[in-house]
């Protein structure tokens, strides 16, 4: 590919210039004439074709570097200064109570005016607008001066740098009171941070003068410049208590001074919360003694946002995400909620803006684009509480109706979770935990409400599932990944991978099963079945993939069940299968290392107490792979708790009738595989016992049970209890074990019971 050529604004000057010398050269001299090529043009004339060539690429360069940066930049969370970038038409306000102070007198004490609003709401730009109004209304008849104590890391030197720069800002009007401001400065900075006693020091220093004497002159000298000092102190919300409090009392100490204006930006709740530390419930009373009057920024109107929101995403999404953001944004049905219920500020619009421009275009055509808007302003609200969500995900999703939902608590029964429990994942009740830690996360009662609402919008019992929603298992993890790149497999791509035998195509099918999988599968399901080695091929593929497949998938063996019956019809035999058939699928389930997708569909094969005759391996077949396979597992050093899941799915279903002659269904292990699971809990009993048992999360209760597939291991609790008794290892963690086992017999070997374990080590906050 030719480089696109790019003209410097050096080249450009030369150019302009070269066709400066041109013009003048061509029409004011008779030179250019004797060198002609025609009755029109002489050879000079080449020039400006040349000049023109080199402007129209400069300009074209810049037009497109302009492009560039407004539709591909970030936009930035920085302060508005001037009234032409008034989004939220504050500017009225700001000059409402520009000329308000104005005509408010501070000729005896200062007057002290507080902007309130929650942090990200626009307080600086706000002051911003009134100092512009300032400036263009009164022109030069007031002083202003900027105080950011955040920028400074000391508290105790806040006075001394404040009086220090108040000093620097006079100096031009008075020398007097510079001088007096800069002893001051510099009696505090020797004394500390206690401003009232370096004042009195430094006051009662002066040779045959009294403190209120020399306070009076002070106050004459101000009067004498003749005009007002706005002095506006920013981001006090920012600063810890001590560093606040000192803030509060600087103000408290310069207040007696006349015709200064104090202007101070803070978020009122946090500065209460804050100053609670010393003051208790007067903290509010403390502020309303300092500041003699409050103006509570009103909130952005909604449609002003959405606009806002939609131009910036207008740029940077193509059209059809656009448009369901848009009507997303517009129709509260589509999700259950109204987004811009939740978002309060510019700050707010442009970070999911930035966030989402930045992320989707690595997911674009992978996600529901009105789902990760909600997860991404979900993230901007309550960032630690997503936090949590992603690092507790699988214990916190449970899957219903074939999609994820958020557990609660309630909405799923008791047989539910004691099968989730058994496995050993685990439940995490999210909400529950929030409630009891809002501390932790700085929340407040209210926000429990709206955090409920986006689990709603995202996990709820009630939302919608579709191929690529937040909710959908297979689609869930990509909305937390963002270095995902093309995760669509093309009909290119996988058509030249198919003509490959199934061992060559392994390595491919192996990298693509990291972020591709679900379109792979998806390729591999629509794969036309031309013959007999058509379906053998997907056979090897499917078992192949389920083995790469995350344990904690839920499987579907419907394609395998396709497959075998195409096979069936076109052998067209009495018996449906052939010998080579039973040897390539024997083959396809054994050439993979053990794992539970091969597990759960042998375990798959057995419903309702029976086996179908049908299938293309026998029973006995079915089960001796089952028992190889747990052999396997066991010997690859899988974990405790794996090898436990690994023999559960050995068993197969079987019907048995009670002593009323009752028919029920029951699980089953062959004696083998039974021996085999006891003997290697036997040899590892320590790390059995930390896998066996079990409790719900949060476990606030302290409440634990054991799994019950040690019953069936050992053939009956008794059993197991008194092999557990009669142990004689010195153990801590055995010990431990023995007295939590002799009080859960005692409770019927059935129900929860409360222990407090001292030495066996369960990790409950990683389940």
């Amino acid at each position: 590919m030719k480089q696109k050529e790019n003209v410097s604004d050096k080249t450009a000057a030369i150019s302009f210039s070269i066709l400066a010398l041109y013009i003048y050269y061509r029409y004011t001299t008779d030179t250019a004439l004797s060198l002609v090529f025609s009755t029109y043009f002489c050879f000079v004339d080449i020039i400006p074709l040349i000049c023109i060539y080199f402007s129209i690429n400069f300009f074209k360069r810049n037009q497109e570097q302009n492009t560039q940066d407004q539709n591909n930049g970030f936009l930035i969370d920085q302060p508005i200064s001037k009234e032409d970038n008034d989004l939220l038409n504050r500017y009225v306000n700001a000059k409402d109570a520009i000329n308000k102070l104005v005509a408010t007198n501070p000729q005896y004490e200062a007057f002290t005016f507080g902007i309130v609003a929650p942090w990200g709401e626009g307080k600086t730009s706000f002051m911003n607008l009134m100092k512009e109004h300032l400036v263009d209304r009164y022109k030069n008849n007031y002083i202003i001066m900027d105080f950011n104590p955040w920028i400074y890391s000391k508290k105790s030197e806040l006075t001394h740098i404040f009086l220090d720069e108040l000093s620097s800002k006079l100096s031009p009007y008075s020398i007097a009171i510079s001088k007096n401001l800069k002893r001051y400065a510099d009696a505090i900075s020797v004394m500390g941070n206690d401003g009232i006693k370096a004042i009195v020091n430094v006051l009662t220093s002066e040779s045959h003068k009294t403190t209120s004497e020399q306070f009076k002159d002070l106050r004459n000298s101000i009067k004498i410049i003749n005009k007002k000092i706005f002095i506006f102190i920013d981001d006090i919300d920012r600063l810890n208590y001590e560093e606040m409090e000192e803030i509060f009392r600087l103000v408290r100490i310069t207040s007696s001074l006349p015709n200064i204006y104090f202007i101070l930006a803070y978020d009122k709740k946090h500065v209460i919360d804050t100053l609670k530390k010393q003051y208790g419930n007067y903290s509010v009373r403390y502020t309303e003694k300092i500041l003699q009057e409050e103006y509570e920024l009103p909130q952005a109107d909604t449609e002003t946002l959405r606009n806002l929101l939609l131009s910036n995403l207008k740029n940077n999404l193509n059209e059809n995400d656009f448009k369901q953001i848009q009507d997303f944004l517009s129709n509260r049905k589509i999700s259950g909620i109204n987004p811009m219920y939740f978002i309060k500020s510019v700050r707010t619009v442009k970070r999911i803006v930035n966030q989402m421009v930045f992320s989707i275009r690595n997911l674009h055509g992978e996600v529901d684009i009105c789902d990760y808007f909600i997860l991404e302003l979900f993230r901007q609200l309550y960032k630690p509480i997503i936090d949590l969500f992603e690092k507790r995900m699988s214990e916190i999703l449970i899957i219903k109706s074939g999609k994820y939902i958020y557990y609660n608590g309630n909405n799923i029964s008791d047989e539910e979770k004691r099968i989730y429990t058994d496995t050993g994942r685990g439940l995490f009740n999210i909400i529950e935990y929030i409630k009891e830690n809002k501390n932790e996360f700085q929340i407040n009662a209210s926000d429990i409400s709206t955090i409920i609402n986006l689990f709603d919008a995202l996990f709820g019992e009630y939302k919608s599932i579709n191929i690529k929603s937040i909710n959908n298992p297979n689609y869930t993890n990509r909305y937390f990944k963002y270095h995902l790149l093309e995760s669509e497999v093309s009909e290119n791509e996988w058509n030249l991978l198919y003509q490959l035998t199934f061992k060559e195509m392994k390595p491919t099918i192996k990298e693509w099963m990291v972020n591709k999988s679900t379109s792979l599968i998806d390729r591999m399901e629509s794969q036309k079945l031309n013959n007999k080695q058509d379906i053998y091929k997907l056979l090897h593929l499917v078992f192949y993939t389920g083995s790469l497949l995350n344990k904690q998938t839920t499987y579907n063996y419907n394609f395998i069940t396709t497959l075998l019956q195409c096979l069936y019809l076109k052998e067209n035999i009495p018996n449906g299968f052939t010998e080579e058939d039973r040897n390539e699928i024997k083959m396809c389930l054994t050439e993979n290392a053990a794992n539970f997708y091969q597990m759960r569909y042998l375990f798959s094969l057995f419903k309702n107490g029976s086996y179908n005759e049908g299938n293309i391996l026998t029973k006995e077949e079915v089960i001796k792979i089952q028992s190889n396979s747990l052999q396997q597992f066991i010997h690859e050093g899988n974990t405790m708790s794996d090898v436990l899941n690994c023999w559960r799915d050995t068993a197969y279903q079987g019907t048995t009738i009670d002593i009323e002659g009752k028919q029920y269904i029951e699980y089953k292990h062959e004696e083998e595989s039974r021996i085999l699971m006891k003997e290697y809990a036997e040899n590892n009993f320590e790390d059995f016992i930390q896998a066996i048992i079990v409790y719900y999360s949060p476990n606030t209760n302290s409440e634990y049970a054991i799994n019950t597939n040690v019953e069936r291991i050992w053939g009956g609790w008794d059993k197991f209890y008194n092999y557990v008794i009669s142990l004689n290892n010195t153990s801590l963690i055995i010990s431990e074990f023995k007295d939590f086992l002799i009080e859960f017999k005692k409770a019927g070997y059935g129900s929860y019971i409360q222990f407090k374990f001292q030495n066996i080590q369960l990790n409950e906050r990683e389940r």
